[in-house]
């Protein structure tokens, strides 16, 4: 009996084997096509449900619609279509890649989303082999600010993730809140106490974005010009009317070039004053146009607006206003510049120091002679090329003093017409005091320093390295650190040659010569590559526009050590200094940009979202370039 209960069993079992390969191939279809869609969803910031789901319903929500979609082309999916579950966003590689960094930095900042709630973003910057990361980690919902609420946050998030932040958080970049750098009660503060090797830095876009705003209100004329410039967005967007009649006038005047708008002038968003100055340059004659037909249309009618539209008028033509903003425009250019290199994520301290040197350089520049000539000699240009008359300069009458023995002759004619701009003096301020000697001391790892120690080893301070050992005192030893410098300065130039190819490898002339005479156009390769990132001159304006990006000579020496895998063990304590100042911040940049995202996820549609949902959801939109394994997490 046992026997032929047996024979009769034994065809079966190959069935149901097959039976639940075929189930499990189905599941690992399913789940991964509700992944796709999952994340197609996600990282275009659209709403998963709809106002209402039930399946007899026309519009069931862009999940569903799309399965039903996709379920026409896949007949697994159409089987399978009334159980769906949805898988959570992994973030197990973020942590993983975090672990091996070993260092990292961490930025916090707090926005009003639309539900009226306070949503304090996380964003960790880390070097994972030669490249600088800095990833979106966490979204929290928080009533209070305070220093000590953020860090309570601060320590669920780093327990979340398993961030040993004790040991291993180098830095923290924040705006200037009193919540943030306060020096009692501040959230760096009260991180700096346990931990004294997170660094606090102050973010140096938001930083810039106030000597920006310093300097559009250094005086009356500033004052004059950014003020009009808010109250013409005011005055033509405030109606369709009017801006209809801006974009035909455009359209007529200027058919070939893109229909431009007026932008808001604002403190919160950096470089607006720049943007809107040159947005009224550019369509100045539509703009002229614009405000006549304004003021002899609907001024009879109404004399507010008559009379808004005539005070408009009359400053937009005159010198006063073009002098000033030819002005402006000279000194936003270097600015503008500025600002978008400090949001590169890649970008490493020490090129921000040496790109803010380098401004103040040209910011000097625009207080000279020479150059306000040459912007009233333009000034006077464009009022010959113009069709409108312009109301000249206002000829003030100058008090007169009697003059000291030991006084200086007073020039009053720059300060009169464009005001006391401070911006300068305001961009030259020193740093804290706490980073001053750490940044010197990271200066000392560029390039530049390192030949100049090569030639001469004397030349390098006895008390290099100092600060940095002091600080990151676990880490890093200043007299090993001093000693494998001055060995990596002999090697360094030999690296630097070797780590490409020739451009030729076989020639007639003889081998060594060919061989020399490569190395060293690879070497003026290496110097023209290295030192773009500092601002261009007038005729380069356009080519650094288009090629924005961060060639600083901390990141390629610190790839030397990536491809040169015996300089990590020959010099360990070197390779940990670079590796932590790449990993120290530059700014918080990155949590302004996930609250962009933040806009685009929760918007009014879906604003009683749970905070779990949006943080999911945050993840999935703000790092859309990392690959997704579906093995690691479809089950059977």
């Amino acid at each position: 009996m046992k026997r032929l209960l047996r024979q009769s069993i034994l065809p079966i079992i190959p069935s149901l084997q097959s039976r639940k390969k075929e189930q499990v191939f189905k599941n690992r279809e399913i789940v991964k096509q509700l992944i796709d869609i999952t994340l197609y969803l996600g990282r275009h910031g659209l709403a998963f449900r709809g106002h209402r789901e039930g399946w007899d319903e026309q519009r069931k929500g862009n999940f569903k619609d799309l399965i039903i979609l996709i379920s026409k082309y896949s007949p697994i999916m159409a089987q399978y279509i009334t159980e769906i579950k949805i898988q959570k966003y992994p973030t197990t590689f973020i942590d993983e890649e975090i672990f091996d960094a070993r260092f990292f930095s961490i930025s916090i900042d707090s926005t009003f989303d639309i539900s009226r709630k306070e949503q304090v973003s996380f964003v960790i910057r880390y070097v994972q082999n030669d490249t600088v990361k800095e990833r979106f980690v966490a979204l929290k919902e928080s009533p209070n600010t305070r220093g000590v609420d953020l860090a309570e946050l601060f320590y669920s998030v780093c327990t979340d993730h398993n961030l040993d932040w004790k040991h291993y958080l180098i830095g923290q970049p924040y705006d200037g809140a009193a919540s943030m750098r306060g020096q009692y009660t501040g959230l760096q503060s009260i991180i700096n106490e346990q931990n004294t090797n997170a660094v606090y830095i102050w973010c140096w876009a938001h930083r810039l974005n106030l000597v920006a705003i310093d300097a559009v209100s250094s005086g009356n004329n500033a004052m004059d010009l950014f003020g009009n410039l808010e109250q013409i967005f005011d005055f033509v967007c405030s109606s369709k009317k009017r801006v209809s009649l801006y974009e035909k006038n455009q359209k007529t005047i200027n058919p070939k070039l893109a229909i431009r708008r007026f932008k808001r002038v604002t403190t919160t968003r950096w470089m607006s004053h720049y943007y809107a100055l040159c947005t009224v340059l550019k369509t100045f004659n539509t703009l002229i146009e614009t405000l006549q037909v304004i003021r002899d249309t609907e001024g009879p009618g109404d004399r507010r607006r008559g009379i808004t539209a005539g005070g408009l008028l009359k400053y937009f033509t005159s010198e006063i206003f073009l002098l000033t903003a030819y002005s402006f425009e000279n000194m936003f250019k270097i600015l503008d510049k500025t600002s978008q290199h400090l949001q590169s994520p890649d970008f490493d301290i020490y090129c921000a120091t040496m790109l803010i040197e380098d401004n103040l350089k040209y910011l000097n520049k625009l207080r000279t002679d020479e150059l306000f000539n040459e912007i009233s000699d333009q000034t006077k240009k464009f009022i010959i090329d113009s069709d409108y008359e312009f109301e000249p300069l206002p000829q003030h009458r100058s008090r007169k003093r009697k003059q000291m023995a030991d006084e200086n002759a007073i020039d009053e004619l720059t300060e009169r017409l464009i005001g006391n701009n401070n911006t300068s003096s305001n961009i030259s301020k020193s740093p804290d005091k706490s980073t001053l000697g750490l940044l010197k001391d990271i200066s000392l790892l560029s390039k530049k320093r390192l030949n100049e120690v090569k030639q001469n080893i004397k030349n390098l301070p006895v008390d290099a390295f100092d600060v940095f050992g002091k600080i990151y005192s676990k880490f890093v030893q200043p007299d090993n650190a001093r000693h494998e410098y001055k060995e990596f300065c002999n090697y360094f130039e030999l690296l630097e040659k070797c780590e490409s190819l020739p451009n030729m490898l076989h020639d007639n002339r003889d081998t060594a010569v060919c061989f020399e005479d490569s190395d060293i156009n690879q070497e003026e390769d290496f110097d023209s590559e290295n030192d773009k990132y500092l601002i261009s001159n007038k005729e380069d304006d356009d080519a650094s526009e288009k090629n924005i990006k961060n060639h600083g000579s901390l990141s390629l020496i610190y790839r030397l050590f990536c491809n040169h895998g015996s300089l990590k063990i020959m010099f360990p304590t070197l390779f940990t200094m670079y590796k932590i100042a790449l990993t120290l911040p530059v700014g918080s940049v990155e949590t302004e940009r996930s609250f962009s995202k933040l806009k685009i996820v929760k918007n009014r549609l879906r604003s009683t979202m749970s905070n779990d949902r949006l943080e999911a959801l945050m993840r999935i939109n703000c790092d859309q370039d990392i690959d997704i394994d579906y093995t690691c997490f479809v089950r059977v």
